[in-house]
């Protein structure tokens, strides 16, 4: 059967709903080796093949349109997608440096990310600097994942004041 890039997403999206990722993951490995990638597509089937704890089989098509496409940003978020599933916390650091470097300019999922990673890695007053990035990009009102990294951050540093009044209403 051939596949028109046109029908690139609608197909794999399909093979996704269908339960049959790997028949996705090789529709876009098979494009990936035209120098073909829709990057919706390869987002919907890297989280799915995630959610299925399919890490090596996201890697390898990750690998590959890191090698295909080296200075697009979306490559590198890919890779940390992979990276953050399988806790390499010290390589995803490395690859939020390239998002960073290969974006128009960073978003606050950038930094949230970075606020994560460095919190694993225990590093919190760095985590916490990074998320201070954020309020000017976004409103953080209502955005649980802030709240939650910045009182897990606040806890590293054993800022037990800090974490009640940032949780205070």
């Amino acid at each position: 059967m051939q596949i028109s890039l046109e029908q690139l997403r609608p197909v794999t999206d399909k093979l996704c709903k269908a339960g049959r990722y790997p028949q996705a993951l090789a529709v876009l490995t098979e494009f990936a080796h035209k120098g073909v990638a829709d990057f919706v597509a390869l987002n919907t089937v890297v989280n799915l093949a995630l959610q299925k704890q399919d890490i090596p089989a996201a890697k390898a098509l990750v690998d590959l349109i890191v090698k295909g496409w080296p200075k697009d940003s979306r490559s590198w978020e890919l890779r940390y997608k992979v990276l953050h599933a399988g806790a390499q916390w010290s390589e995803a650091l490395v690859v939020l440096k390239k998002v960073a470097r290969f974006a128009d300019q960073a978003t606050p999922e950038y930094y949230l990310a970075r606020a994560e990673v460095l919190e694993r890695l225990f590093k919190p007053e760095q985590a916490l600097a990074c998320l201070e990035e954020i309020p000017p990009l976004m409103s953080v009102e209502t955005h649980s994942r802030y709240w939650y990294l910045k009182g897990t951050i606040l806890l590293q540093l054993k800022d037990y004041q800090g974490v009640v009044d940032a949780l205070s209403p």
